[in-house]
């Protein structure tokens, strides 16, 4: 099989496009082995190491899997919706596309889960909500809390779909968690807007709903944009200084 050159600009997403892109229009087949480090790199003119973070991120999307004599296809990775929407990892627009795809799926559910709201709903959000205020000093336990009371949210909309499509973006969001978790700013907003949500869901106001969704989504968004456009700014170097090596 042939692998055309690619150019040395954003290698890693270059090979995991090129290689996720055989497997989705069937050039590389589920069981089939993968071509070894140094005929891949050789195939598509990068580095090793290149080639193994790349295949690090195919594995993490289970699109492949490593076996006891190499790297090999997985047996049905097509079908996930993991998988269909992996393209997205490989593009600039990644950040405003996970977003738009966060406004409508969380917005929706949030709508949902405040028509169906019962009050036992509403106590244990509220419940979670005093303890991230009272353990704001803690980030990690903080951010746990969160992520249990958007679960719950979640679960309150009663639509496995739109569940499996929430797992799913936050799947690919959770690569950039880490660096929206440690935005002060977003962290001091956080337990406001849950309160103005559970107000909402109180009232059964699903335009406050929406309104909220999206006041606190489009915060988080221009913050992380504006941290990796400075993130980029200052890891910026010439193409040149870009070569790898084996």
């Amino acid at each position: 099989m042939k692998f055309s050159k690619i150019s040395k600009t954003r290698l890693v997403d270059k090979v995991v496009e090129d290689l996720y892109f055989k497997i989705s229009d069937g050039s590389l087949l589920p069981g089939d082995k993968l071509p070894g480090e140094i005929a891949l790199s050789e195939s598509l003119g990068v580095g090793r190491p290149t080639i193994r973070e790349a295949i690090g991120q195919l594995i993490g999307l289970g699109l492949l899997h490593r076996g006891r004599y190499g790297v090999f296809v997985a047996q049905a990775p097509s079908p996930t919706v993991k998988a269909k929407l992996a393209p997205m990892l490989l593009e600039n627009w990644e950040i405003r596309k996970l977003y738009e795809a966060r406004m409508v799926v969380e917005g929706e559910i949030a709508v949902l889960a405040c028509l169906r709201a019962t009050t036992r709903h509403l106590e244990k959000l509220r419940e979670l909500n005093q303890l991230m205020l009272e353990q704001s000093a803690d980030a990690n336990h903080y951010w746990e809390l969160d992520d249990q009371f958007h679960q719950l949210v979640a679960l309150m909309s009663d639509n496995t779909i739109l569940l499996t499509m929430h797992q799913s973006i936050r799947d690919l969001f959770r690569k950039y968690e880490m660096s929206v978790n440690a935005l002060e700013s977003i962290r001091k907003q956080t337990y406001v807007w849950h309160t103005s949500l559970i107000e909402a869901f109180t009232r059964k106001d699903t335009e406050a709903v929406r309104r909220v969704v999206h006041q606190s989504l489009s915060a988080s968004e221009d913050a992380l944009t504006a941290l990796q456009k400075n993130k980029a700014e200052l890891n910026q170097t010439p193409i040149s200084k870009m070569e790898e090596h084996a």
